[in-house]
């Protein structure tokens, strides 16, 4: 495919800024993983009408992945944990310590009522009968604490 119907035909990869993040170490790996992609895509493009080279590039890479799986090998497996710390430069300590919040309500409890407002409240306070002593008919307290009872 031409490069003039690509989407990134203004970028040219090789003159390309790799981006700062991160440290220097993985800033040069970036880098020669760049040179290694554009290489294949180079050797690719050089020998697209040329089948039996493009064999050899082939066979070439395989055994070039067959001697990077026998090194990974060898080494020391590492841990899930002392992979992200080298990766991320940070050493998680070993006892963390967690305390449980206060004030946190369970699954499911709360009112699911919408919030009413305070002339809302006040009209349905208005027509609700609440409770009275049945001895002075008076609201706050019953016939047992009846002040007019305590009195006689």
């Amino acid at each position: 495919m031409v490069d003039r119907w690509k989407r990134d035909v203004g970028l040219n990869p090789r003159t390309a800024p790799i981006s700062s993040f991160g440290n220097d170490k993985f800033l040069k790996v970036k880098e020669i993983s760049r040179e290694i992609t554009l290489a294949g895509e180079y050797l690719i493009n050089s020998y697209v009408t040329n089948v039996d080279e493009l064999i050899k590039v082939r066979d070439q890479m395989n055994i070039m992945i067959k001697q990077a799986d026998e090194t990974r090998y060898k080494r020391t497996h590492l841990s899930k944990r002392d992979r992200f710390s080298a990766i991320l430069g940070y050493d998680q300590p070993n006892e963390v310590s967690v305390r449980v919040p206060s004030g946190i309500k369970n699954k499911g409890c709360g009112s699911h009522k919408r919030i009413k407002s305070q002339k809302e409240i006040a009209i349905s306070r208005f027509g609700k009968k609440y409770r009275e002593c049945k001895v002075c008919h008076q609201q706050g307290h019953n016939s047992r604490t009846c002040p007019q009872l305590r009195e006689e």
